[in-house]
């Protein structure tokens, strides 16, 4: 009779190596962090399913969920470290605690604190030592050794926090210059405080500096949103009702296109391209709020959202019209003000 494998025990290809970073990213994240967290969801539905199906919920659970929210960009659940935290008392003992832990320490990961995250995955170790995302166990990659998706998460989290600060342009820009120039954009969601990088991006600080001191984008309309990932406005045009040609307008003339040696992480600025063109159109604009990097090298950064990013955030999830991501309820950028040098 033929071997037949545990079935708790998965093996997941390895993939072929093309960088140095590549081989990190190879070696911990899609074998950690994509798959384990696409394993745990499983193991949290039909825990979950299967509680509610046997009529052990608990207000444990609803209370979790409440505290979640569905990443638009991966579909996973999410939820603020904070806010995790701060449920742990409520959850201990519960069906749904160890879950809490599990989510902690995502978000610890993802704001950078892996530290901590190892922290959060320990106690969950420790404190549950019979629960699946302990003791199930899959094969990464070309391992020959099963282990547990906790396991494998922590050793991606203790190299993470090794490589993060020794490659800290992987995960985020320089800050600009203190001091810097800084301009208020005032929008009928809230206000977003950008500083630019004059040094690094010279032309186009002026050029932006220029059309906000000139009230150019008054009154002009967001005409474009990808929900959790960024929010496009700068078309004048915008200030006529209709849509249909909202962000195909713009200054008439581009901006020449300059390496900044800037990545579109989350919380940035931008000159965007128009369709057609090479070019960074002289007014277009885009704000970040996740890692855009498919716009690198391309689409311009040359500010930061210090203040404001969840006003960028709320805009960027509006419901819009079809495909077309203009939002189905107009937002109005009221008015920008070029704020004295700090």
């Amino acid at each position: 009779m033929a071997e037949h494998k545990a079935p708790t025990e998965v093996t997941v290809a390895a993939h072929e190596e093309q960088s140095p970073f590549a081989a990190f990213v190879e070696r911990h994240w899609p074998k950690a962090a994509v798959l384990a967290l696409a394993l745990a969801a499983g193991i949290l539905y039909n825990q979950y399913r299967g509680q509610a199906e046997a009529g052990a919920m608990d207000r444990s659970w609803g209370l979790l969920m409440a505290e979640l929210e569905q990443d638009p960009q991966s579909g996973r659940l999410v939820g603020s470290v904070e806010g995790l935290t701060g449920l742990a008392t409520e959850l201990e003992g519960t069906a749904a605690a160890p879950w809490g832990l599990f989510l902690e320490a995502q978000g610890l990961h993802e704001e950078g604190r892996d530290a901590e995250a190892v922290v959060a995955l320990s106690r969950l170790r420790q404190g549950f030592p019979t629960h699946p995302l302990v003791t199930r166990r899959y094969k990464f990659g070309d391992s020959t050794t099963p282990i547990t998706l906790i396991d494998q998460m922590t050793k991606a989290y203790e190299a993470e926090a090794v490589w993060r600060p020794e490659h800290p342009a992987l995960y985020d820009n320089p800050a600009p210059a203190p001091g810097g120039p800084r301009v208020r954009i005032q929008t009928d969601s809230g206000e977003v405080l950008v500083a630019l990088y004059a040094e690094r991006a010279p032309k186009l600080t002026e050029n932006f500096l220029k059309l906000c001191g000139e009230g150019f984008y008054d009154n002009t309309k967001v005409h474009r949103v990808r929900a959790g990932m960024l929010i496009e406005a700068g078309d004048p045009s915008t200030r006529e009702d209709g849509g249909e040609d909202w962000g195909l307008g713009g200054a008439d003339y581009t901006l020449e296109k300059t390496e900044t040696g800037l990545s579109n992480f989350t919380g940035y600025l931008g000159m965007a391209v128009k369709q057609g063109e090479e070019n960074p159109n002289g007014s277009l604009f885009y704000l970040t709020v996740a890692p855009v990097h498919f716009f690198d090298h391309r689409y311009m950064v040359f500010g930061k959202v210090i203040e404001g990013l969840d006003v960028v955030s709320e805009i960027s999830n509006a419901a819009t019209e079809g495909p077309t991501g203009r939002p189905l309820n107009p937002i109005a950028i009221l008015g920008t003000e070029v704020l004295p040098d700090a």
